[in-house]
């Protein structure tokens, strides 16, 4: 697989945290995160096109059927038309 370098600016307390979570490989770390929020902003493009808005719960069962996770926090994507 191509790599591509990119750089970005992160809060301190985040950039911190990341050093103290990533097991000493930031990229590989960053690279799951973004890939699951990918995921989960393409299963809410699909619930909104298949179902229009929803409420969170109905939201949060369907992201976990479709991308085979449970999210954490707060959602607005269900609500964004």
């Amino acid at each position: 697989m191509t790599t591509v370098k990119r750089a970005f600016t992160l809060p301190e307390d985040v950039s911190q945290a990341l050093d103290e979570v990533s097991g000493g490989n930031a990229s590989a770390y960053v690279t799951e995160a973004v890939r699951r929020r990918i995921d989960r902003e393409r299963a809410a493009a699909r619930i909104r096109e298949a179902y229009g808005t929803i409420d969170q719960g109905a939201y949060d069962m369907w992201v976990a059927r479709l991308t085979g996770s449970s999210l954490t926090g707060s959602s607005t994507e269900a609500q964004a038309s």
